[in-house]
């Protein structure tokens, strides 16, 4: 068995622990196209099918490169800036340091936090139109390999991490296929699908 295969049984196992209240169909169809789509095709479909379990209003998945945090795909394409392109990793998520969570960090009233972090300042979260946010790092083993953050335009959204771990393993084989397939995440992976 190859690593794809463990990552895959990884996101059969956390859909078949998923509460049956919340829907899960869209995985299967993701495990059979997955293997067949090229690195950004998969990065696309990952940020659509997270956002549609989490019913988040936009999802960003970041790709770690040595100590930078790369934007490499958000769903919806809607945003005319992308949450960070790139970001120091020291400073990740959101410009917090010294932040290290092992499965997600929810934050109910995001909107004060730096959504794009630059030297001549910053965009918060509330600028980009968001009120809450979740961040879910990726890791293959101890391994950090990026993040998913999920936004919502709504206060107070309640992550009791129930899709959490079928989210988490979407990301991790997403950043998986990616590594193999081209040894990083390519620049045009930040084109907006239609």
């Amino acid at each position: 068995m190859d690593h794809g295969d463990l990552f895959i049984e990884a996101i059969r196992e956390a859909r078949d622990h998923t509460p049956p209240d919340h829907p899960t169909g869209g995985v299967d169809a993701f495990l059979r196209c997955a293997p067949d789509w090229p690195p950004v095709r998969l990065a696309q479909e990952c940020t659509r099918l997270v956002a549609e379990l989490a019913a988040a209003d936009q999802v960003v998945l970041h790709a770690r490169q040595g100590d930078q945090m790369v934007c490499c795909a958000l769903h919806p394409p809607r945003l005319s800036t992308p949450l960070a392109r790139t970001q120091d990793a020291d400073g990740f998520p959101w410009g917090i340091d010294d932040l290290v969570p092992s499965r997600f960090l929810a934050v109910h009233d995001a909107g004060p936090l730096p959504a794009i972090v630059v030297d001549e300042g910053s965009t918060t979260i509330a600028e980009l139109g968001f009120r809450s946010a979740v961040h879910l790092p990726l890791r293959a083993g101890n391994r950090p390999m990026g993040a998913l953050n999920l936004y919502w335009s709504r206060p107070g959204v309640n992550w009791d991490d129930t899709i959490g771990p079928i989210a988490r393993a979407l990301g991790v084989y997403t950043l998986e296929a990616a590594a193999r397939v081209a040894g990083v995440l390519p620049d045009a992976s930040l084109e907006r699908s239609p």
